[in-house]
């Protein structure tokens, strides 16, 4: 049986995190990724991870966007950095970007040959 594989989340754009997704769920998710860049703010990943007690292989894969935060590690973050890191969803804004998730649902699995 062949395995389903998720793309990660930099690989829904041409550079990550400069340029935005057409991918809502990427899409938030490097929103999330420039959020904890500026709440980091000149702090060393070892003291966001003591601060947060998230693994700093963590943190730098999400800053990275070589991973999908968990819920866990998303509330452990804004916890322990006092500050809100993801966007919050908003009709008037995420019209294009809703209707491209519900559009392109498939594209959130590939199935590696």
């Amino acid at each position: 049986m062949v395995r389903p594989v998720r793309l990660k989340p930099r690989e829904y754009v041409e550079v990550w995190p400069d340029e935005p997704s057409t991918y809502a769920p990427a899409e938030a998710v490097r929103r999330f990724a420039l959020n904890l860049q500026r709440a980091i703010d000149g702090q060393s990943i070892r003291a966001v991870q003591r601060a947060t007690d998230v693994d700093h292989i963590t943190i730098a894969n999400v800053l990275n966007g070589r991973s999908w935060p968990e819920v866990e590690t998303i509330l452990k973050l804004e916890a322990g950095l006092q500050v809100e890191l993801l966007p919050r969803f908003s009709p008037e804004s995420s019209t294009d970007n809703a209707q491209s998730a519900s559009t392109n649902l498939d594209g959130l699995l590939h199935v590696r040959e």
